[in-house]
């Protein structure tokens, strides 16, 4: 992975030289001095030091000076996303996602399409819950979800699906069966004077 060092040293002989290491210990051959390099972050990912050391016109190093940075070449993994927790049924357009994604440099962005959608669309900052409409007409759903992290790198695509039903019971019919039943009632009958 190529990053640009930002790089800056003063001398009042002037700086001619440079040299770079990622161990503060073996240093690339040197070069031109600049205000600014590219410069290759090895794999695998990690936290990176760079150093670099710095020459005058008489031929005196500089210390070396350092920072750091974090590589990170891999989306978010894993992922996952539901529909109204899991329902395998909505009788509604209007649904609650259920987004989650794991990175171990954290979370930025997300966004999601329908199963008939050309390009991604409502895109976000991450989060649990996201209110979602699905295409019109009954049947099978699909959404889809991608998520981002704070480096900068998209997932690969998960997606879920739920049935949408919005028809009525089609045709209902109500049949009795005819059951009859004797009984016989039984009156005591008193006089009291």
């Amino acid at each position: 992975t190529i990053v640009t060092l930002g790089l800056s040293a003063s001398d009042p002989m002037g700086i001619t030289q440079m040299k770079f290491s990622l161990d503060g210990i073996i240093y690339s051959p040197t070069e031109t001095y600049n205000t600014s390099k590219s410069f290759i972050l090895p794999s695998p990912d990690d936290v990176k030091t760079v150093y670099v050391k710095f020459m005058n016109s008489m031929d005196n190093w500089s210390s070396a000076v350092n920072n750091t940075i974090t590589l990170d070449t891999q989306g978010p993994s894993p992922c996952s996303i539901s529909i109204n927790s899991g329902d395998e049924y909505t009788n509604s357009t209007s649904v609650t996602l259920t987004p989650l994604a794991t990175d171990n440099n954290g979370l930025s962005k997300m966004h999601f399409k329908n199963e008939n959608d050309q390009n991604w669309r409502d895109e976000g900052d991450y989060a649990g819950t996201k209110s979602w409409t699905l295409t019109s007409g009954d049947g099978g759903k699909t959404v889809y979800v991608q998520f981002q992290d704070v480096a900068g790198n998209w997932s690969g695509t998960v997606s879920a699906g739920i049935t949408l039903d919005t028809q009525e019971p089609q045709n209902p019919t109500l049949s009795l069966s005819d059951q009859t039943s004797e009984s016989t009632d039984s009156t005591d009958s008193s006089t009291v004077d």
